[in-house]
């Protein structure tokens, strides 16, 4: 009696519409495997008249569609299916895949890129970012892999004696990638009593599936600045949901030297949301090792919007003094157009026995190209 109800059960699940789908995505794999993307087209394609909003089966009849050779009309289908679904990653790295295919290599990066910024460790991700990087190598230069970045910044400072004062910045940026590296230089100007204007240039490199970074930075007549620092770090997968980052910093200041360590782990929480943990260590010269931590949020937002919200209690050092800091941080990033990015963000900082600042900062990112 008991298998007759299980046979009965089975057939209930496979006449359902989700039993349905089921099947649909087992034939149409098996069929893509046999070198028949007509037939799998045609199984999938039934399938959706039953359920047109289905997100998934929309990505799989992309992906036949590309390999019977229609690129068209498989990016529209996959454009169709992000509507539906913009936060899935599966739907984001098969448009990059499509994108690639259909020669349009840096809205391709742009495409891996967004998964990469919340999931670095995504199945898959490392494989479509070396195709994009080995499509580049092959095709020579490609457009849209450089940028230009300006911001301007505002804080309300509030001294420890009682006295209000107000802080200014302003920075530019830019960035140029050259296959799996990014070279990128940047300068910022603070004004307080006096003004201080740190430049500096970074090198960027994929490793795999991870990365690492090499910075450089000058402040010339430096007052709360430091003189000279140089910085490294990297990030590596611990598997599909973890990754390990480290950075190392050392700075010259005119009367001290500064080091810092700082180990971070980051864990994709849900496919739109990743949050990342980091202790702080720092070491100056003459003193004993001080210890701080931060908790940063990086989550997804309406349409390709991102946002952050965090927390940190860490020792930092201005003009040679090194005191303790609390603050509370947060921002978006809202994409204005495909090459035109707003960012916003806020920050309330409290520097022991020395001053509590309110700033917020807003700035505008370009790339470039055809």
């Amino acid at each position: 009696m008991r298998s007759g109800f299980a046979a009965l059960a089975s057939l209930a699940l496979f006449a359902s519409p989700a039993g349905a789908q089921e099947s649909a995505r087992e034939d149409s794999q098996r069929a893509l495997k046999d070198g028949d993307p007509q037939q799998a087209i045609a199984i999938l394609e039934k399938a959706l008249s039953a359920s047109p909003a289905d997100a998934d089966l929309l990505r799989r009849l992309a992906v036949a569609q590309a390999a019977s050779g229609d690129l068209p009309l498989a990016l529209a289908t996959i454009d169709e299916a992000l509507a539906l679904a913009p936060r899935d990653n599966d739907i984001r790295l098969a448009r990059a895949r499509i994108l690639l295919w259909s020669n349009q290599r840096d809205a391709a990066r742009r495409q891996a890129e967004m998964v990469a910024a919340e999931s670095p460790a995504y199945p898959e991700l490392d494989q479509v970012l070396r195709s994009i990087d080995n499509a580049q190598a092959q095709g020579g230069p490609s457009r849209n892999r450089q940028g230009l970045g300006v911001f301007a910044g505002l804080s309300r400072i509030k001294l420890r004696s009682g006295v209000a004062d107000t802080w200014e910045s302003f920075g530019i940026d830019g960035f140029r990638q050259f296959g799996a590296s990014t070279l990128s230089v940047s300068a910022i100007r603070e004004q307080r009593a006096r003004a201080d204007t740190r430049i500096a240039v970074r090198l960027d490199r994929r490793l795999g599936g991870g990365s690492a970074y090499l910075e450089a930075a000058w402040t010339p007549s430096a007052d709360f600045r430091e003189e000279w620092g140089v910085s490294a770090g990297g990030a590596v997968p611990l598997g599909a949901k973890a990754t390990a980052l480290l950075d190392v910093r050392y700075a010259q200041y005119s009367d001290t030297t500064v080091g810092s360590i700082r180990p971070a782990l980051r864990i994709a929480a849900t496919p739109g949301l990743s949050l990342t943990g980091q202790a702080i260590v720092l070491l100056q010269k003459d003193t004993r090792a001080k210890a701080g931590a931060s908790l940063r949020a990086d989550a997804l937002g309406p349409g390709a919007s991102s946002l952050f919200l965090g927390a940190a209690s860490y020792p930092d050092t201005e003009a040679g003094i090194t005191r303790e800091v609390r603050a509370l941080y947060g921002g978006i990033s809202v994409p204005i157009s495909d090459r035109v990015t707003l960012r916003v963000s806020a920050e309330h900082e409290r520097r022991s026995r020395t001053y509590t600042r309110d700033g917020a900062v807003l700035g505008l990112s370009w790339r470039f190209g055809g």
